[in-house]
């Protein structure tokens, strides 16, 4: 009903109010963000426009989708760049626009060993600099994971790595 007291003092109740109501599950989250993303593909941010509501956005050229997903809220001018590389990891040029691709109330990325918070694509990063973000990673691994799953140390070259993860999609 979105009201819930809080009591530590049965005499003096405090009451909270959540302005939102969010899913509970993994596929009521699958869900939302599923129809919330057909929603808002009708309303692309050009760069220099604000984003309507908090997200995690897809730069878009065209057909051409970027790799990485990049966190934008509300308010915030969009911003356009030009070393960006789409799903393949081909640089994209053209005319950008931002797509809302999903709620920021769920992680984007997680450590070794802790449990996936969000389903979908998952790729590994060094740190979470903005260069990892950008160009073309000849070392670039994609792998599906669902929401709860552990997170799975990676082999490279020999040696067990402690990467993070972070969220690339649906």
């Amino acid at each position: 009903m979105g009201k819930v007291d809080f009591r530590s003092d049965r005499s003096k109740p405090t009451r909270a109010t959540f302005e939102r109501d969010y899913p509970s599950t993994s596929q009521e989250w699958n869900e939302y963000e599923a129809r919330h993303r057909q929603d808002m593909s009708s309303f692309p941010v050009k760069p220099g426009e604000t984003f309507a509501e908090d997200g995690f956005y897809r730069y878009v050229i065209h057909s051409q989708r970027s790799r990485f997903v990049f966190s934008g809220r509300k308010g915030e001018v969009a911003r356009s760049y030009t070393n960006i590389v789409n799903e393949k990891g081909e640089p994209m040029d053209g005319s950008p626009h931002w797509i809302w691709e999903a709620d920021r109330a769920v992680e984007d990325h997680c450590s070794v060993n802790d449990p996936c918070p969000r389903d979908g694509r998952w790729t590994w990063a060094s740190n979470y600099s903005f260069r990892d973000y950008m160009g073309n990673n000849n070392r670039f691994f994609e792998r599906r994971f669902v929401a709860g799953e552990l997170m799975p140390e990676l082999e490279l070259n020999g040696t067990l790595s402690h990467y993070l993860w972070t969220w690339i999609g649906v």
